[in-house]
This record gives structure tokens, C-alpha cells and sequence, in this order.
């Protein structure tokens, strides 16, 4: 029998529908740049960056084109494929690899600039899974390591949440003093003292896995009503 609530779920407002009649925004990414032409609707509905930078009295309003030299081309693509599919389209096959930790934490790094939560919030439930699959890069485990993590931690603040959920799956790992030396991030090996030492004070210690699943990583506030997971495109 059909669940009749996920069938009253396909039911949205009618102001929901964005307006595709429109002019589309042009947004050129990177140098040189690649150019995406998106909807604007789609944009501000979920980026307050977009939202801010696309009002009528700015310059970015007017000619409805937005800048991002500084960013990764590829990262705005993952953005937009996932306002549009709410999935994360990654470049993974087989094992995880460096480079997709680095396509992570730039994508992340995007969210943060565009002041997009809910995005954030996908990226950290992606490392959740990341961490979760066997690997057979370094001693059976799928963690970034020196070089992504150096990424990671130039491109985020210490309040990051990407940075949490990393932190956390090495806190419980049972070799992770083999993985990681003095080289690292000092941030990061800060951070680590202090998730290992909080580690031994839980009984019994939770799981990333099941503390990403009641959103201990998420940005949003207090509810199942605010996370992406329920919300309706």
C-alpha cells in the first residue's frame, strides 16, 4: 500500500515554483572562467550569498551576472547539480582517493562562501559516508590524510563542521596514531588530542555514523523540520 504521507509530500505551494521564465543568471567561475547560466529563483531560495549579492541595487542585480574568480568550477557544478537532484555528484570510482577528499573540502569551502547550510550539511553527511567504506588506500581506512587535510583546514574555520565530523571518525579509529605525524595541521592535531580525550569520557562512545545520522554535524537549528533531509525542494 502507498504511503499516503509521501504521496501528500508531492503537494508544494504554488509560490515554490520558481519563475523559468526569466532571463537566466550568468555566473563565471574561476580564471579563466567557465560560465554556468542558472535560474535565479533556484540560486537565492537557497544561498543567502546569491540572495544579498542579486538585489535590484547592486551592480550583480542589475547585469544579473555574479563573479567567482576565485572558485573552483568544478565545485559550482557540484553545487548546482545538487540544487537541482538534492545528490552528490561525485567523481568516485572504486576507491576513495585524495582527490576526492580534496573535491569535498573545496566543494565545502564553496558552501561556506555562499552561505548555503543545507549544502553544508549534504557535504558533511557525504564524509559521513566517505568514512564509513573500506578502503584499501592506508592501512584499510577511507580518511583524508596530510595534503587533504591541509585543505581542509586553510579553507575553514575552526567552527566548521566538516572539520568536526573528520576529527571525530579519527578520534575513534583504532590505529589513528599510525596514521597521522607532526607534519599534519597543528589545528587538526589540537583538535584530535581534544575528540580522543572527550572519546574516553563517553561510555559507550558513539559512532560517527550514528551521530552524523541524528545530525550531530549539521549547521541548522533545532528540528527534523529544519534539516535538508526533510525539506522540500
Amino acid at each position: 500500500m502507498a504511503d499516503s504521507k509521501a504521496i501528500s509530500d508531492l503537494l508544494a505551494p504554488g509560490t515554490a515554483i520558481p519563475d523559468f521564465t526569466t532571463v537566466p543568471i550568468k555566473v563565471q567561475v574561476g580564471t579563466p572562467s567557465t560560465i554556468f547560466h542558472v535560474n535565479k529563483d533556484v540560486l537565492v531560495a537557497s544561498s543567502d550569498y546569491f540572495q544579498a549579492a542579486l538585489a535590484p541595487e547592486w551592480k550583480e542585480g542589475k547585469t544579473r551576472t555574479v563573479d567567482l574568480p576565485d572558485d573552483d568550477p568544478k565545485s559550482f557544478g557540484l553545487y548546482l547539480a545538487w540544487l537541482h537532484t538534492r545528490r552528490m555528484h561525485l567523481s568516485i570510482d572504486g576507491d576513495i582517493t585524495g582527490g576526492n577528499w580534496i573535491e569535498v573540502f573545496n566543494t565545502y569551502a564553496l558552501g561556506d562562501k555562499l552561505l548555503d547550510p543545507d549544502f553544508k550539511d549534504a557535504l558533511t553527511d557525504t564524509a559521513a559516508c566517505l568514512v564509513s567504506k573500506p578502503n584499501s588506500r592506508v592501512k584499510g581506512v577511507t580518511m583524508p590524510l596530510q595534503c587533504e587535510l591541509q585543505t581542509l583546514y586553510e579553507k575553514t574555520l575552526v567552527s566548521s563542521t566538516m572539520r568536526r565530523i573528520i576529527v571525530h571518525k579519527f578520534a575513534r579509529l583504532n590505529n589513528w596514531n599510525d596514521l597521522i605525524s607532526e607534519h599534519y595541521p597543528s589545528a587538526f592535531l589540537r583538535e584530535l588530542c581534544k575528540a580522543v580525550a572527550d572519546k574516553a569520557g563517553e561510555n559507550p562512545s558513539e559512532t560517527t555514523t550514528k551521530a552524523a545520522a541524528r545530525s550531530a554535524f549539521h549547521e541548522h537549528k533545532v528540528g527534523a523540520e529544519n534539516c535538508y533531509r526533510t525539506k522540500k525542494i
